[in-house]
C-alpha cells in the first residue's frame, strides 16, 4: 500500500511521508513555510514534539528541502551547523530525562 502524500511531499520538499506528516502537525506545508521559520526552528519544533527527531538525517533533509538540493549536496558549513544543533538538542534531551 502506497503511503498517503501530504502537502509537504506534494510541494516537492523531497521528504518522506512520515517527516512530511510531522511537518504538517507543526504547520509546515511548503518550502515557503520552511523558509519563513528556518530549518533550525523547524527542527527544534519537531524535537519538542518528539525528541527522536533530533537527528542529522532530518537536519540535512530540511536544509536540502530549503535549498532545493539533495541532502548529500548541502554546503559543508550548513552541515557543520546542523551537527552543532543536533548535538545541542541531544544534550538537552538527556538533561530533560
Amino acid at each position: 500500500m502506497k503511503p498517503k502524500q501530504t502537502a509537504a511531499t506534494k510541494a516537492g520538499l523531497n521528504l518522506g511521508p512520515v517527516t512530511s506528516a510531522a511537518l504538517a502537525e507543526i504547520g509546515v506545508y511548503s518550502q515557503a513555510d520552511l523558509q519563513a521559520l528556518g530549518w533550525e526552528e523547524v527542527l527544534v519544533m519537531l524535537v519538542e514534539q518528539d525528541p527522536r527527531w533530533a537527528n542529522l538525517n532530518l537536519a540535512y533533509g530540511l536544509i536540502g528541502a530549503l535549498e532545493g538540493v539533495d541532502w548529500r549536496k548541502i554546503d559543508p558549513v550548513a552541515k557543520a551547523q546542523a551537527q552543532k544543533l543536533v548535538r545541542s538538542l541531544k544534550k538537552q534531551k538527556r538533561r530533560d530525562y
